[in-house]
């Protein structure tokens, strides 16, 4: 093997094949986009079902309906793929959380067909330790774009303040 073979084989390529998977990455506005966290909050809904069904006894995350209806228990998006077929694919690694506390993740792949939801494929469960980099490194992003939200909202009250009305 050359030395460029090597070194191809060592560096994630960074193009998107065609027809592949587009990764979304960590950007805030991509995860928090509303077609994702729709497909979340859906894959969330899923898991609830599966999760209190009599075939799954034992299951590690286990969550009731009413938890995830009343808001207890949300999505996390930590990171998403997307594929455009005859509609959409949406891998999905999601955090379970309860009052700001990580219950687990998992991994979802949901087909969305022109609005269509149906989870295809549901992948590992993972534990809060195995998230915890990529939970914290979200939770960072939202605490970081509340406090530049705020602070814009403050300077416009200040710029406010200072127009005196017209008389």
């Amino acid at each position: 093997m050359s030395s460029r073979q090597q070194q191809e084989s060592v560096q994630p390529r960074t193009n998107n094949m065609v027809g592949g998977y587009s990764n979304l990455g960590r950007d805030k506005n991509l995860l928090k986009s509303e077609q994702v966290v729709k497909v979340s909050n859906y894959a969330l809904k899923e898991h609830a079902k599966k999760s209190t069904s009599t075939a799954s006894v034992g299951h590690a995350l286990t969550i009731s309906k009413e938890e995830v209806e009343s808001g207890q228990v949300t999505a996390v998006v930590l990171e998403a793929q997307q594929q455009v077929v005859a509609g959409l694919n949406y891998k999905l690694t999601i955090a379970l959380m309860k009052d700001s506390t990580c219950l687990g993740a998992l991994k979802v792949t949901v087909y969305d067909r022109f609005g269509d939801l149906r989870v295809t494929k549901w992948g590992d469960q993972l534990t809060c330790d195995d998230v915890q980099d990529l939970l914290t490194e979200v939770m960072q992003v939202e605490e970081e774009s509340e406090e530049k939200a705020l602070d814009v909202e403050e300077k416009i009250e200040e710029g406010m303040e200072e127009v005196e009305p017209n008389e």
